[in-house]
């Protein structure tokens, strides 16, 4: 900042460098600040030492604004520094986040794939599953009367837990055609699971030999005899 002085109605006022606020206070003991104007004014016979003072404190007043933009520049630096490792601090995070959201994507796709895999080989193993259950029946069918099967289980179903002669006689009539049917099957070679849990049924024990839990699937699961 260049000292100025410049001449008032009352005589000078000068402008300068806050830093040189006490040396001019010391060399115009009777200059007046003006607040409003934001000034230090002296007299009129104050002129000639006024400006020899600005002459001599003009060095000052620019070593003194050098510093301060140093100041300001380093203060500045400082800031720029510290927003530029924020940003990559910022830049960082985001690619870390980055990185775990590709990772989860990519654990998320090979889950997938492996689901797909998994429910391809479930359909596979239904497939196979279906067609031998099919061979069975078809085996099974070829041998037995699945109907008479189909209809002497009911019966064992319908009538077991009657505490009544009648029930308990088409109770036993139903198990002895279930054991006719597996005869046959057992000299083909078969014997049905199934079956084998129906012919052996203790009429008077459904809380331990309850028909309604003999499937279709127990019946059609076969096992070939040894020899």
């Amino acid at each position: 900042m260049t000292i100025r002085i410049e001449k008032i109605e009352t005589g000078f006022a000068a402008y300068f460098p806050y830093d040189l606020k006490d040396n001019f206070r010391a060399t115009f003991k009777t200059a007046k600040w003006n607040s409003q104007l934001k000034r230090w004014e002296v007299g009129p016979r104050s002129g000639k030492r006024l400006e020899q003072w600005a002459a001599e404190a003009q060095a000052a007043a620019e070593a003194i604004e050098q510093e301060a933009e140093a100041e300001l520049t380093e203060q500045d630096l400082a800031q720029i520094r510290n927003e530029l490792a924020k940003i990559h601090g910022d830049i960082e995070a985001a690619q870390e986040r980055k990185a775990k959201i590709a990772e989860v994507k990519q654990m998320l796709a090979d889950a997938r794939a492996e689901l797909d895999e998994a429910k391809q080989a479930l359909t596979e193993e239904k497939a196979a599953a279906d067609e031998v259950q099919k061979d069975v029946a078809t085996l099974i069918a070829n041998v037995c009367d699945m109907k008479a099967v189909t209809e002497a289980h009911k019966a064992m179903i319908k009538n077991q837990g009657i505490k009544k002669a009648w029930a308990t006689k088409l109770y036993r009539e139903a198990q002895e055609v279930i054991e006719e049917q597996h005869d046959k099957l057992r000299d083909a070679g078969f014997v049905s699971e199934g079956l084998e849990e129906l012919e052996n049924f203790n009429v008077n024990r459904t809380d331990r030999d309850n028909a309604r839990r003999v499937t279709e699937a127990d019946i059609l699961t076969i096992t070939k005899i040894d020899d």
